[in-house]
């Protein structure tokens, strides 16, 4: 679940829910690409979310791997800098 709140007001406007995976749909890290419109969320798991920024509903999935192929697990802390999600 996610909440939107007027910056000045603190007023919660708007609730939306979202899906990463199954069963626990976690939200571990966000970021925001202000470039695309869209965040950037991980949920522990190897896999990077790109949601929009208006409904939350995913727009594509990428699976993060290490050098030798393997996926990364316990993708956390998310920050984007010059293009590249770190």
């Amino acid at each position: 679940t996610a909440f939107i709140y007027d910056p000045i007001t603190l007023t919660k406007l708007q609730t939306l829910s979202y899906e990463t995976t199954p069963p626990w749909n976690e939200g571990w890290g966000i970021t925001f690409d202000s470039f695309e419109g869209e965040f950037i969320v991980s949920d522990g798991t190897s896999t990077l979310f790109f949601m929009d920024r208006d409904t939350l509903q995913v727009k594509r999935r990428i699976v993060v791997t290490r050098f030798d192929g393997t996926e990364q697990d316990d993708l956390n802390e998310l920050e984007l800098m010059g293009g590249l999600i770190c």
